[in-house]
């Protein structure tokens, strides 16, 4: 095995480790943000495999991005979360249509559409977490 390869699988371990790590100490709220950042990047590998031609990886990213929104929606608190709840649900739903249709006809746009939403509200997310929200109304939607 060549010092490059494994190189590369001590990367993809320590990956793994570091990400098991952050997920073991998170808040709601920061995995909250893992969440989005995890969807964009399968969002993001999903739009390379499309370019490359790479079927399977598409596939396998779009599942992946799909069940994070998904999980990201069935977390959300109507109760506590009211109306920006409400809303999120409503952007999960877009967010889960158009990656259906991105993979349905390898449509990079649908993917970079649903990239521009989560990237739009990621730095929301993120101070929210920073701060430690759960008095505010954003707090409340997936608390």
């Amino acid at each position: 095995m060549s010092i490059n390869r494994q190189l590369q699988q001590f990367q993809r371990a320590y990956q793994d480790d570091a990400l098991q790590t952050k997920v073991l100490g998170a808040t709601p709220l920061e995995l909250i943000v893992l969440l989005y950042e995890g969807a964009i990047e399968a969002l993001e590998k999903a739009q390379r495999a499309i370019a490359d031609g790479n079927i399977q990886l598409k596939g396998v990213m779009v599942n992946k991005a799909s069940d994070i929104v998904e999980g990201l929606r069935t977390a959300l608190n109507f109760e506590k979360g009211g109306d920006i709840a409400h809303q999120l649900d409503a952007l999960y739903l877009f967010a889960k249509h158009q990656i259906s249709q991105g993979h349905a006809a390898n449509d990079v746009k649908a993917l970079a559409a649903v990239i521009g939403v989560l990237r739009e509200l990621l730095p929301a997310w993120q101070h929210i977490a920073r701060e430690d929200g759960a008095g505010s109304e954003q707090g409340k939607a997936h608390a």
